[in-house]
């Protein structure tokens, strides 16, 4: 096999894992975010309830964050590129970047320090996780053509 073969071969199997990881993203989004929101406007009749909803939020959650690393590792360049400027950046990217790190350092300090609910950091949580969604739905749908065309 020829060099040119073997760098078209990793390029084409590249190109797959970056496809099956943001596609792994839209529904692990989907399940994020409507937990999310469940937990915070579903009138709960019990604990156990709410319980469960949580646990689904968390594990969603933790599936979303494993993926999202695994996405913005994959597009590191594109990340180091920053530090030259903003100027022909996505800046619905940077936002919705912004917000997912300032929404997994919230949801981490939940999980590990606050006690109790109604805490500043869930209201926060839960603030960026609204704007999050708004973000994170405007990126997606930048992007669905890119990912139609991949698809075919």
């Amino acid at each position: 096999m020829s060099l040119c073969k073997v760098c078209n071969l990793f390029a084409v199997m590249s190109k797959n894992r970056l496809l099956y990881t943001d596609l792994s993203l839209i529904p692990l989004f989907v399940a994020i975010s409507f937990t999310g929101v469940v937990l915070h406007v579903a009138p709960f009749t019990t604990h156990d309830e709410w319980h469960n909803w949580a646990v689904a939020h968390i594990v969603a959650g933790a599936l979303f964050l494993i993926a999202g690393i695994i996405h913005i590792k994959q597009h590191w360049l594109w990340y180091k590129a920053l530090v030259k400027g903003f100027r022909n950046k996505s800046h619905i990217t940077i936002a919705l970047s912004f917000l997912f790190l300032f929404e997994v350092v919230t949801g981490i300090l939940l999980l590990t320090v606050v006690e109790g609910g109604g805490s500043n950091i869930g209201y926060w949580h839960y603030i960026i996780g609204l704007a999050m969604l708004i973000v994170g739905l405007w990126h997606i749908i930048q992007r669905l053509k890119i990912l139609t065309v991949w698809l075919k």
